[in-house]
């Protein structure tokens, strides 16, 4: 980047041709000259905005645009089939764009799906089409799941979502005319199959969305547009300036004060390190209890967490009153204070969170509390398991108790889930743990039937019961229709993929077991629904 900045600011009008243009294709770069942007006319190809003008988009696109391999491609016989498919095809592309708008409820990495997969999936149809007398859409289905768009799927449950849709779109009903593409029945195959009733059809189609049509409920569209607004009012902050100015005529706290304020506020009010010597004579290493290690490894970062904020908001108040240099840090941390975000500082050491400063606080209190009781009295019947730095820790600990008990290998040792009725019990159970504080986004959990359900409307997050993680061996693990809901720290979803396969936002799955009794209750739909450790 710096060699063609370099380049770049050596082209003046008197060494250069009149005619000589530079042309730069790039993908976005935080390190890209800005010079550069700064001089020159910049054009961005975004995809279009809407299923409707998306799907158009690709009906306009090469090559489905060309006369020669739309109704050439194929023979006579099979082109009504791959018309119906192409159609098919865009219709899951549109949705795999468009599905990015909702952010983690869409998809939990945002992929850069683009023409080319598109375009090469067409080619494909064609080909597989043509070569056999029906269309095989088992590999129809392997090759833009697993190749085209697969291919750039790295998590293990948008795999899931994305081989779900594919399902619907690829499969012998869509041959035909008027098939349902989406449960409202505003979206379905189309009845003429030439290019130019394609496009009046597409044409036709709604021009806003509803969150049905990706298989979401409506609160999906409520959590888009929160996610716009935070994202608006985020970058105002950014862009605000950082210079400090007097109070107002009303009296107001000029910023220094503001920062000198909150930061005695954090600073009184958070506890100091746990006393690890405590914790190991009260809790050893033994081996037959390993929630005792679990605790020592919990309280070590916290107290990380706690000696970090204490002395970082010591350091900036001294800052403030000017008995030391405010440096890049410590200004970093005082304007973080100021417009009441979680400082970059904290977060290193910190367990993920997408909460205020002020919520952020109140929850690390709460987890301190947590904490300290345990270390004070007794282990609790009922675990907090969003209080955990790190919970598949504490999750390992309860098989690895099963594990030694029974004589079982950790690695055939599984969780079977049970909600409990009540919300609080004395008396934890043999094996296994009895867990709080998950929240279920876009389903409920009925008490009284002992069904899921879809949320009520407006209301984005539900509390989960109390569930029992019950240890077994997978050797009498009995297969029963389930849905497996993914567990996440937080609702952001998105981490780094580990060596596990999963993202480090991953705890584990749930299953949700189907009522035999029910009819009606199904599982919610894959990845439009999950249970988070805690409300961010």
């Amino acid at each position: 980047m710096t060699t063609m900045e370099t380049i770049a600011e050596g082209l003046a009008p008197d060494n250069v041709h009149p005619k000589f243009r530079m042309w730069c294709t790039t993908y976005p770069s935080e390190t890209f000259p800005v010079s550069i942007l700064q001089n020159g006319v910049k054009m961005t190809q975004e995809p279009p905005r809407g299923m409707r003008a998306n799907m158009i988009g690709s009906f306009n696109a090469d090559p489905i645009s060309d006369p020669d391999f739309y109704d050439g491609v194929v023979s006579a016989g099979k082109a009504e089939a791959f018309h119906r498919l192409v159609y098919c095809l865009c219709f899951f592309h549109a949705l795999t764009q468009e599905r990015r708008q909702f952010g983690p409820l869409g998809w939990n990495i945002p992929y850069e799906f683009n023409e080319s997969d598109l375009r090469i999936s067409v080619q494909q149809l064609a080909q597989f089409v043509e070569s056999n007398e029906e269309a095989p859409f088992k590999a129809l289905r392997y090759t833009v799941g697993e190749c085209n768009y697969g291919g750039r799927v790295t998590d293990d449950k948008d795999r899931r979502t994305l081989h779900c849709i594919l399902n619907n779109c690829y499969r012998t009903s869509n041959l035909g005319g008027g098939t349902k593409l989406s449960d409202s029945g505003l979206f379905v195959t189309p009845e003429d199959t030439d290019h130019a009733d394609m496009l009046r059809f597409c044409d036709k189609l709604p021009l806003v969305a509803a969150p049905e049509v990706f298989g979401m409920h409506e609160n999906a569209n409520i959590t888009k547009d929160q996610n716009e607004t935070t994202a608006l009012f985020t970058n105002i902050l950014v862009t605000q300036s950082s210079t400090g100015g007097g109070g107002g005529e009303d009296g107001g706290m000029s910023k220094e004060e503001t920062m000198d304020f909150v930061a005695a506020d954090i600073l009184g009010k958070t506890q100091d390190p746990f006393d690890m010597e405590q914790a190991l004579i009260r809790y050893p290493v033994r081996w037959d209890e390993s929630m005792n290690t679990v605790l020592s490894n919990e309280l070590t970062r916290f107290n990380a967490l706690i000696s970090l904020v204490k002395s970082s908001l010591v350091e900036v108040g001294k800052a403030v009153k000017g008995l030391v240099v405010m440096s890049a840090e410590l200004e970093a941390l005082g304007n973080a204070l100021f417009f009441g975000v979680i400082p970059a500082m904290w977060k290193g050491k910190s367990y993920p969170s997408l909460k205020p400063l002020a919520g952020y606080c109140n929850d690390l209190y709460a987890r301190l509390a947590f904490a300290d009781d345990w270390l004070q009295t007794t282990p609790p019947s009922v675990f907090w398991i969003g209080g955990f730095f790190f919970p598949q820790a504490f999750l390992t600990g309860a098989s690895q108790n099963f594990a030694r008990r029974y004589t079982v290998p950790i690695d055939q040792v599984m969780f079977a889930n049970e909600n409990m009725p009540r919300d609080e019990y004395t008396n934890k159970p043999k094996d296994g743990v009895y867990t709080r504080g998950l929240f279920m986004e876009a389903f409920r959990w009925d008490k009284k039937t002992k069904l899921l359900y879809d949320s009520e409307p407006k209301v984005l997050f539900t509390t989960a019961p109390l569930i029992w993680f019950k240890p077994i061996d997978r050797a009498d693990n009995a297969e029963y229709p389930c849905y497996e809901c993914p567990v996440y720290k937080t609702s952001d979803r998105r981490g780094i993929l580990s060596t596990t396969g999963h993202s480090t936002n991953f705890v584990c799955f749930i299953k949700w077991v189907h009522s035999q009794q029910a009819a009606l209750c199904r599982p919610p739909p894959p990845c439009c629904c999950c249970c988070c450790c805690c409300c961010c």
